[in-house]
């Protein structure tokens, strides 16, 4: 498929561009099929081959939207007329329409029987009891390693004082 499109030519932050015949899918700077025109876009001016241009249009090459546009302008193309669509509704409106047209569109089936609990050997009872046992060891165990950790800066906080107060002594005997 062939497309009609740009092609950068100009320098950093001064940019020209050829329009160019090129298959669709080859890179912006690839090797063009042919050369049809320029176009500047701060002065605005556009030369372009009209008669290649309609050669190529016949073929089948599709123009992208910026050089779409340049061929309205040149009268090549004719523009799509716009399709005017309705003004959108706030969401609440739209929500609840789209609720009531699911509702009156869709029949009513018949209400399905609930599923039959499944038989299991372990009574509900006996699943609470269980959950509370495993909450109270998980908890035993948190306390456990909260009595451990604090028995653990206990005795650090004894060596350091044990450390200071040699330290002291050793200072009183200079």
């Amino acid at each position: 498929m062939l497309k009609i499109r740009l092609m950068r030519i100009g320098k950093r932050n001064d940019p020209h561009y050829r329009i160019v015949v090129m298959p669709a899918r080859s890179k912006r700077d690839g090797k063009a099929v042919e050369h049809i025109g320029h176009f500047n876009p701060r002065s605005k001016k556009i030369g372009l081959d009209l008669e290649r241009a309609k050669y190529w249009l016949s073929v089948g090459a599709q123009p992208t939207d910026t050089i779409r546009s340049i061929l309205i302008k040149h009268k090549l193309l004719e523009k799509k007329p716009r399709v005017e669509r309705p003004a959108l509704k706030p969401k609440k409106e739209r929500k609840e329409r789209g609720e009531k047209q699911a509702s009156a569109a869709a029949p009513k089936a018949p209400e399905k029987e609930q599923p039959k609990e499944k038989k299991t050997d372990v009574k509900p009872e006996e699943k609470k009891e269980k959950t509370k046992e495993q909450a109270e060891k998980k908890e035993k165990k948190k306390d456990d390693e909260n009595q451990e950790t604090k028995k653990e800066r206990k005795g650090e906080m004894k060596k350091a004082e044990k450390k200071t107060q040699k330290d002291q002594k050793t200072k009183d005997n200079k």
